[in-house]
């Protein structure tokens, strides 16, 4: 049996970004597979996990270990359904700073994925009904963004200047 180093995850894409972590220039690495599958995603192209290609931990931290940016954000896709896959890439590059975007609520992550730099997380399904307005980040009001100070996450604020504003100090 091949261990998670050899076997790798699902991958869809890894891209540059300068919206996945508000006010930071990002890479962002898609997750392919989803349990959750939200009504009214924008990534429903990416709920299974055939979406994506086979690759290995080794590969997939060559290419987000970069110079130019600090910060990585796992989305998807559902990066929690491949847990194993998400807590040995953040522990191959304990220098960067990692942003979870997840379907699921804060209090459903298994506790394993509060490495110390996991500094962000999206949590919560995406729900049409409660679909945000265009002045946050937040797809729909249900969600929330957490960051972390010491060993604790707390929620940030939902309008994106305030919120922005907050990251950089992290």
């Amino acid at each position: 049996m091949l261990d998670i180093e050899e076997q790798g995850a699902s991958i869809k894409s890894i891209e540059t970004s300068i919206v996945d972590v508000p006010g930071q220039v990002c890479k962002s690495l898609f997750f392919a597979g989803c349990s959750i599958r939200c009504e009214g995603c924008h990534n429903s192209a990416l709920w299974d996990e055939k979406a994506g290609i086979l690759t290995s931990i080794r590969d997939i931290t060559k290419k987000l270990n970069t110079d130019f940016t600090d910060w990585i954000a796992l989305l998807g896709g559902e990066p929690t359904d491949q847990l194993q896959a998400c807590i040995s890439i953040m522990k191959s590059l304990p220098n960067k700073k990692f942003c979870l975007y997840t379907g699921r609520e804060f209090h459903q992550l298994d506790k394993s994925l509060f490495l110390p730099n996991l500094f962000l997380i999206k949590s919560g399904r995406y729900s049409p009904e409660m679909k945000a307005d265009r002045s946050g980040v937040l797809a729909s009001s249900n969600q929330q963004f957490l960051y972390k100070s010491g060993n604790n996450y707390f929620c940030l604020p939902k309008k994106k200047n305030k919120l922005m504003t907050a990251i950089e100090k992290l």
